[in-house]
């Protein structure tokens, strides 16, 4: 939760970079990627923008999703690498967009 703070409120990078960051990459030819810089960029069906990366090792994975114009941002450690942490982060963006 620091660490995204820190990101919003421009102490890790400036607004600029942060921007691109949350941004689709768009190739030479002018076509989206659905990937920014580092990580996954999409709109949602609330017209909300989610960015989000995922990883694993052998025993574990990781996922962090932010709801950029909703400032809010889930973050999942598990230990089970069976668990689908990705469907759950989504199910848990919905729950909680729904609230705001």
């Amino acid at each position: 939760m620091k660490w995204d703070q820190a990101l919003r409120e421009n102490k890790l990078i400036n607004q600029a970079s942060l921007e691109k960051a949350f941004s689709t990459y768009k190739t030479k030819n002018g076509k989206e990627t659905g990937y920014g810089y580092g990580q996954f960029v999409v709109n949602a069906d609330q017209n909300e923008k989610i960015v989000y990366h995922g990883g694993s090792w052998p025993g574990y994975q990781t996922f962090i999703l932010h709801c950029v114009d909703a400032q809010t941002m889930i973050a999942i450690l598990s230990n089970n690498e069976r668990t689908d942490i990705e469907k759950l982060a989504d199910q848990l963006a919905l729950i909680i967009l729904s609230w705001q």
